[in-house]
């Protein structure tokens, strides 16, 4: 017996948008991806730590929050986790250089609904926005192989371990 897929998701409004990132490169890099999608500068909040990002979600209201993991004062995944318990209607999404497995399911567990990589070009990351806006979750393509294949290893191994029985 199959399991129903839940609903589809709803759109995400990209404005305005929190962003939670320390590096000053990353900051104007994601301006502009965020300008591509129509995002001016009164609509982007810059947080460049996890007590600024609290400060200002205190202070507003916000579509979306695209969250670095490294932060100076904690993590993105900690981050991550308090939005979903204080404001769970606010959508998250991974922009990292972390590629590790366990931090990659750390934030999913935590409630991102999309994880991308800095690696990645602007283009890449304008798809990858416009999609959440569509009602999509945007997990880096390389990343998204990876968790493919564990799936498909668990599968594997949960039917040998029922064959061995």
């Amino acid at each position: 017996m199959s399991t129903p897929l839940p609903e589809t998701p709803e759109p995400v409004s990209l404005t305005p948008a929190l962003v939670v990132e320390d590096d000053p490169a990353m900051q104007q890099r994601l301006a502009h991806v965020l300008g591509t999608l129509g995002c001016t500068a009164p609509q982007i909040a810059w947080a460049d730590s996890v007590a600024s990002a609290r400060a200002l979600l205190a202070e507003r209201s916000f579509g979306v929050a695209l969250v670095d993991i490294g932060l100076p004062d904690g993590s993105g995944v900690d981050l991550i986790g308090w939005l979903r318990q204080h404001h769970p209607r606010l959508p998250a999404v991974v922009i990292s250089a972390y590629r590790t497995e366990e931090t990659i399911f750390a934030a999913l567990r935590a409630g991102a609904i999309g994880y991308l990589l800095k690696e990645r070009d602007d283009l890449e990351l304008v798809i990858a926005l416009r999609s959440i806006e569509q009602g999509g979750a945007p997990i880096d393509p390389a990343i998204a192989r990876r968790i493919l294949g564990s799936v498909s290893y668990t599968h594997l191994r949960a039917h040998e371990t029922r064959h061995d029985l």
